[in-house]
């Protein structure tokens, strides 16, 4: 699980070959004798015995390994390793059970959109489109449901930019899988000692004044919404934002409620216009595996001073496949106008793939060619 020292390993002993499993994403302890793990989504019991002396054991020696306290006063003990790997624990009196215990390991490995497509989860045209977007300098949000797929889409459109973009995510943990690439990991801090806290909104503040290519959210907190939707708005930095949402008006509503209760007094007036002005596309992704599938693709417009989702892509029930609206080739030519002088007219990763499209029964739009000519500047 990860690269967890062999000193640490030994330590959660009754678990030990769960954590040393690369197919295990999560252990949870929810007390003695009560253990699950996740694989590919799916959260199972494990009979595993960790008695309640032993697992309280475990725990202490986390604790004094982080140097951090963990007793009945200061309940809680967070603790990552260098790989990200993460643990949370609790203890009485905050849990009537007796200690329990999450660890999340980082992901394997980062998803592309050309294993997207391969996989079924993406067609070729909506790919092109999210390319070129991303490269144009669009922003995203990735939505979908909790312990979704939302980690692997974003590390799969991180892949669509150039090897040397700058890249700052904000995560709370180091599950975002980038390879071959070196980004700005900000992580917020909770105040210890006399030291103040560091929020995600301070950092986001930051992140937009340091001339990076992209700023990636893994995950929207509150603290952070108001500060994100400010920096989407404001364009200081593309920014990909990844949030729990079923659908794009769910995830346009979140979004919103998030912003606005995190807002200064009277600012919370500004967030539908703030959405609108900076928002470009939502997609929203399903639970499959390592190669997501997407469910729909929306760009967003302002309508009256409020962000209104315009359907581009939708999946089919019928043939469990993205179809093309109306909308998709002029959503494409837009972004197509806004490339940089660089990148017209260069193909994108999914297309040297050369993937087939899969065939539809049911009548479509026809899916503009990747091979149209390019705007001139």
């Amino acid at each position: 699980m990860g690269s967890i020292p062999s000193s640490l390993l030994r330590v959660f002993s009754p678990i030990e070959h769960l954590l040393d499993d690369p197919a295990v994403q999560r252990v949870m302890v929810d007390g003695p004798g009560r253990v699950f793990v996740e694989r590919d989504g799916q959260v199972q019991r494990v009979p595993v015995a960790y008695g309640a002396a032993e697992l309280d054991r475990s725990l202490r020696a986390l604790a004094q390994r982080a140097g951090k306290p963990f007793d009945a006063q200061r309940p809680c003990l967070e603790a990552m390793l260098k790989d990200g790997t993460r643990f949370l624990a609790l203890c009485s009196p905050v849990v009537e059970q007796g200690p329990v215990l999450a660890i999340s390991r980082p992901g394997s490995h980062g998803c592309t959109l050309g294993a997207m497509v391969a996989g079924g989860g993406l067609s070729g045209a909506a790919a092109d489109l999210l390319s070129v977007a991303l490269r144009a300098g669009a922003n995203l949000v990735v939505a979908g449901p909790p312990g979704g797929g939302r980690l692997r889409a974003l590390e799969a459109l991180c892949g669509e930019l150039p090897a040397d973009a700058r890249i700052a995510t904000l995560q709370d943990g180091g599950a975002l899988e980038l390879p071959g690439r070196a980004p700005i990991r900000l992580t917020p801090r909770k105040a210890e000692g006399e030291g103040r806290s560091v929020t995600g909104g301070d950092l986001l503040y930051c992140a937009g004044r340091m001339a990076v290519d992209r700023v990636v959210v893994t995950d929207l907190r509150l603290a952070d919404a108001w500060d994100a939707a400010s920096l989407l708005a404001g364009r200081a930095a593309p920014v990909l934002v990844g949030m729990p949402a079923m659908t794009t008006d769910d995830a346009l509503s979140r979004f919103g409620a998030l912003a606005r209760a995190s807002a200064a007094r009277d600012r919370d007036r500004a967030v539908d216009g703030l959405l609108a002005a900076g928002l470009d596309l939502v997609v929203v992704v399903g639970r499959w595996g390592e190669a997501p599938p997407v469910l729909s693709i929306d760009a967003i417009r302002a309508v009256d001073g409020r962000p209104t989702r315009v359907p581009i892509f939708e999946r089919s029930e019928v043939a469990d496949t993205l179809l093309a609206t109306p909308e998709a080739a002029r959503e494409r030519a837009r972004w197509v106008r806004l490339l940089p002088p660089q990148d017209m007219g260069a193909p994108t990763r999914v297309e040297r793939i050369h993937v087939a499209e899969p065939s539809v029964a049911e009548p479509s739009v026809a899916e503009p060619s990747v091979a149209e000519p390019s705007v001139a500047e």
